[in-house]
């Protein structure tokens, strides 16, 4: 277990020193009383766990993403005779392409706002009920930017697929059946 303390002179450092002398060391705990320049280089920050997250992340993301993209395939594909429709009446395969498109930044919208509110609701949790919390967690601009933009960016990712397939159906197949 590690603590940073700052103590900002040599005068507290060493009324800090023998307060440890006096209270730890006679029960036989080890400590080391270190200034930062000294702890720095022994307590680095480990990438591999920061790489780790963010693999489990992207694969948590990219099984939501996928989840998306079939029921918005499904929801097309059971809409055929409808696009036809549209199709038929002078529809262009991009405005139908640009309509799933919106349907789907409209799933992935609510989505990724109410993921982050989940992540508020849970930083306020934590902060709340851990009554030895020195450093209180919060949710920085840049986090909720990033975590949006990926979120939303998934969502058009998932919805590129269905609504290709979407604007590729042709108005007089389903039109005969009408």
């Amino acid at each position: 277990m590690s603590f940073w303390l700052e103590l900002p002179d040599a005068e507290r450092r060493a009324a800090y020193a023998r307060y440890l002398e006096r209270e730890v060391a006679p029960r036989g705990q080890p400590y080391w009383l270190r200034s930062f320049a000294v702890w720095r280089p022994i307590f680095t920050e480990s990438e591999s766990e920061v790489i780790y997250y963010a693999i489990v992340m992207a694969l948590g993301l990219a099984g939501a993403a996928f989840t998306a993209s079939r029921l918005l395939l499904a929801k097309g594909l059971a809409r055929r005779s409808e696009l036809a429709i549209y199709r038929a009446l002078g529809a262009t395969r991009a405005m139908l392409f640009r309509m799933q498109m919106l349907e789907g930044l409209l799933v992935a919208l609510p989505a990724a706002v109410a993921g982050l509110g989940s992540a508020a609701l849970q930083h306020a949790f934590y902060n709340w009920f851990v009554a030895e919390n020195d450093v209180p967690v919060t949710l920085e601009t840049r986090a909720v930017l990033i975590g949006l933009g990926t979120a939303v960016l998934a969502g058009l990712l998932a919805a590129a697929y269905p609504a290709w397939r979407a604007s590729r159906t042709p108005a007089t197949v389903y039109l005969g059946r009408l």
